[in-house]
């Protein structure tokens, strides 16, 4: 198997979005050359979902790197909890409130469940969103979450049913690819001058892309629960298709919300040291 080199460049995620990146680690991008020579046997799709971690040189550096990736799908995977707590504590409040207005105490809670007022007082009357509680205009109606949410399942359905490319770069070369479909079957392959720590890491970035996609079917199953709970709060009909985008948009601003709060710890703890 012949090298093959590329640009270094630092380690990342790719298109890191959501919660420190966790639930977009995935992107539906064209298999480079290098990656399809790389097996001159497989066929190669276009939109084929694809998982490439670049790592430093150095082992310790590689394997802090990586610990940092795990550390975001477990950070992610607690913060999910927090949100199915918050959605239904916002549903158990709602309950109690006499309509979707802007004296429910539902409303004090923050701004996923401010927005989620909107959203439903939008489902129940049919009118535009409005700001309940935030003192401020509610950043998106009705329309603009249901077409986000597609957007979600469209991906989240592409990088269910196909197969994927989890690939490991060294300084910018790859070093290891597996193809894997979401049954588990599995083939990998490494250049011949890949040592065992070398393949330890490469196991270790298909664990935290495995786990990612978990992270990410979570999310949309939780959104589901929460829709059906969400669907008790209106009496229109189509209420029941309208609350899943409206329970969805809320886990992904709960979980962009700690993953705020997540990276300004970080910060402040680098600042300190650094004084």
């Amino acid at each position: 198997m012949d090298d093959h080199q590329t640009s270094p460049s630092s380690f990342e995620f790719q298109a890191p979005v959501a919660f420190g990146g966790v639930l977009d680690f995935w992107s539906a991008a064209p298999l480079s050359a290098e990656a399809v020579s790389f097996d001159a046997g497989s066929a190669a799709v276009d939109d084929t979902p694809v998982w490439r971690v670049n790592l430093p040189a150095d082992p310790d550096a590689a394997s802090a790197a990586l610990a940092a990736g795990e550390s975001q799908v477990e950070a992610a995977q607690r913060a999910l909890d927090v949100a199915v707590d918050r959605l239904q504590t916002f549903i158990h409040t709602q309950t109690a409130a006499l309509s979707f207005d802007a004296t429910s105490p539902a409303a004090a809670l923050g701004e996923p469940e401010a927005e989620t007022l909107a959203l439903l007082n939008e489902i129940q009357t049919g009118g535009p969103a409005v700001s309940f509680g935030l003192g401020e205009k509610i950043g998106a109606g009705l329309d603009t979450v249901a077409r986000q949410f597609q957007e979600f399942v469209d991906a989240l359905l592409h990088n269910a049913v196909n197969y994927a490319w989890v690939e490991t770069r060294i300084e910018g070369q790859l070093v290891c690819r597996t193809s894997i479909s979401w049954s588990g079957d599995a083939k990998s392959l490494w250049l011949t001058t890949v040592d065992p720590e070398t393949l330890a890491l490469h196991q270790r970035v298909l664990s935290i892309a495995v786990a990612s996609r978990n992270t990410f079917i979570k999310t949309f199953s939780v959104a589901a629960q929460g829709a059906v709970k969400l669907m008790t709060l209106l009496s229109v009909p189509g209420g029941a298709v309208l609350a899943l985008p409206a329970a969805w948009r809320f886990i992904s601003q709960v979980l962009a919300e700690i993953g705020k709060q997540k990276n300004t710890t970080v910060q402040t703890q680098e600042a300190s040291h650094g004084q």
